[in-house]
């Protein structure tokens, strides 16, 4: 039985969050969500974590995906885009005899452990995904309508009379005949027998009226004996469905639960009941709730006229709507909205969601929210989200994302929800509301800032160091 549901009270939460995260023999890998200068990346370091060696960072860097100019290791800078050592010294840096700039900042490649990170405990608990022909039982503990929560819907106990749910398991209550008592070393109903008395009467005479052979019968039961002593121990009587054993009248109980009228069934040597029903699972129970992706999206290339003037609507930093499949059913449990394509080969992941995957890592996306696109029902109730998605609105440019999400409040232009969103471009109407000067293109200004160090560094490499 899968498990895709979180046991996060077994772990402490995290007091550091990492990104590009990937597993192994016990250990978590990933980036600091945080970049450092190289004057103080290395007081950074979160507690239980440790900065990975540079030598293993060429192979930890490969399989974590990354793409960046820079990370930390534990001493000094590794490129993963040119996959070049680097080196930091007292007050300054270099790459291959290239000096790096003290100013530069770089996540850091971290190693940490994983009893405390409550995104792991996520990635290895929670849910029980069902088998198909697998019994099953769903009760909403936390009284939320939906049936998504840990032990909400558990696998049920099989036993030789039926189907048992382990939620709401409770004791049965022995019921015995009226005027026995349940003795619980035996696990039988018992009573005392009824005993009688013998009477000696004359079995053969002989002449003259002497008797010489007695016989004893059983004011009971009728029945005769030769010896007194064999009258007396089997004059007795049980009621109705009861046997004799050891001095003693035996019979098995019944079992009432005491939830109601509900069945009670065997389980190691006693009886349990539960007031919540079991079913079977089948895979056709799965409803899908999803809705086409792009349906919103509006076209940027509309018709024009003999003139070329577009006779259509203009569509100023136009969007298009992506969705991206996390774990679930449909993706055999994979992780296809991954910030890097470098695993999408050995996934099943569709050609929109590596698309996606990259417009992400360049920054052109704008995240709309997630849904249940396949969901599992039983009896008109929803228990389990078998498959979400997550929507994104994507443009051609980060400057595009940036002036759509400084835009957009402005003029009370919504993104719709995660099943409908709204990724279209500004009308030019809606283009000429917008106030530029209350935008912050910080971000825009720090990408311009790095491409022209970029570019020094590359002028510097192909002309200063021949």
């Amino acid at each position: 039985m899968r498990k895709v549901i979180c046991l996060l009270l077994m772990f402490s939460v995290r007091a550091y969050a990492l990104t590009n995260t990937y597993i192994e023999n016990g250990v978590e890998y990933g980036l600091s969500d945080n970049s450092y200068t190289i004057s103080d990346y290395n007081s950074n370091v979160p507690q239980d974590c440790q900065l990975v060696s540079c030598e293993a960072a060429p192979d930890i860097v490969s399989k974590l995906g990354i793409r960046t100019d820079y990370v930390f290791c534990d001493t000094g800078l590794y490129s993963p885009l040119t996959g070049t050592m680097c080196t930091i010294y007292s007050g300054y840096a270099e790459c291959s005899g290239t000096p790096i700039p003290l100013d530069t900042k770089a996540p850091l490649l971290l190693q940490c452990s994983i009893e405390e990170s409550s995104e792991t405990a996520e990635a290895d608990s929670t849910y029980t995904y069902p088998e198909d022909g697998e019994n099953y039982c769903y009760k909403d503990m936390n009284g939320n309508d939906i049936y998504d929560d840990p032990d909400e819907m558990q696998k049920c106990i099989s036993t030789d009379n039926g189907s048992l749910c382990p939620i709401d398991k409770t004791e049965c209550n022995p019921v015995c005949p009226a005027g026995s008592t349940y003795d619980s070393q035996l696990q039988k109903c018992v009573v005392p027998p009824v005993t009688g008395y013998c009477q000696r009467y004359c079995a053969r005479r002989i002449i003259f009226g002497i008797c010489i052979d007695y016989d004893y019968r059983c004011s009971i039961n009728g029945v005769s004996y030769g010896t007194a002593d064999a009258c007396s121990s089997n004059c007795y009587s049980c009621p109705s469905g009861f046997i004799y054993q050891d001095g003693r009248c035996i019979a098995s109980s019944s079992f009432s639960c005491p939830l109601g009228d509900y069945p009670c069934w065997p389980v190691d040597g006693k009886y349990y009941c539960s007031d919540v029903a079991c079913f079977q699972y089948s895979s056709s129970a799965a409803v899908s709730e999803d809705t086409p992706e792009g349906i919103n999206d509006k076209q940027d290339d509309g018709t024009v006229d003999s003139s070329g003037i577009c006779t259509g609507f203009v569509y100023i930093f136009n969007g298009k709507d992506y969705r991206c499949r996390p774990p679930g059913t449909q993706t055999g449990f994979s992780n296809c909205c991954l910030d890097s394509d470098m695993w999408f080969g050995v996934l099943p992941c569709k050609d929109t969601e590596k698309t996606l995957a990259v417009l992400k890592h360049d920054g052109k996306c704008h995240y709309v929210g997630e849904y249940c696109a396949s969901k599992l029902e039983a009896f008109g109730h929803f228990i389990a989200c078998l498959q979400e998605k997550r929507t994104y609105c994507c443009f051609t440019s980060k400057l595009a994302r940036i002036v759509q999400e400084q835009g957009r409040p402005q003029i009370g232009l919504s993104w719709g929800t995660p099943e409908s969103p709204v990724c279209r471009g500004f009308t030019v109407d809606e283009f000429q509301k917008l106030d530029f000067g209350k935008m912050d293109l910080s971000e825009l200004y720090e990408d311009m800032q790095e491409k022209v160090k970029e570019g020094f560094k590359a002028f510097y490499n192909a002309t200063l160091t021949k």
